[in-house]
């Protein structure tokens, strides 16, 4: 239970900063609500690159939603991650995390190419 209380904490927690439209504060409550399972997993290793990736991240989530030309995803962006994470399927939760990073970084990759070619048409 406690797991499921935090994850739902640090899930309002993100919907809050999106209803505001609060870029930063929506970054920043996005990658603590994912970083949630690397807390509970209990492997240091795993929590320490979680870690390091962080600030990394941040830069990542702030091109991808200037690539979809919005200050913050929409506030449902989560709900079927969080749904899968409260079930008893976790490879269908691993599964749709992995879907959505692949999604993700494709659309991200079509909008660096989108950049390079106007870059080098001028």
């Amino acid at each position: 239970p406690r797991f499921l209380d935090e994850l739902d904490r640090r899930h309002e927690a993100v919907k809050q900063a999106t209803r505001a439209v609060d870029t930063t504060r929506q970054i920043e409550t996005a990658l603590q609500l994912h970083g949630l399972i690397y807390e509970w997993a209990d492997n240091s290793v795993l929590l320490e690159t979680w870690q390091r990736l962080t600030s990394r991240l941040q830069m990542y989530f702030a091109l991808h939603q200037r690539a979809r030309n919005e200050p913050v995803p929409a506030e449902d962006v989560h709900e079927t991650y969080v749904a899968l994470l409260k079930g008893a399927d976790m490879r269908a939760a691993q599964r749709h995390a992995r879907e959505h990073i692949d999604l993700d970084f494709e659309e991200l990759l079509s909008y660096a190419r989108g950049l390079e070619k106007r870059t080098s048409k001028n």
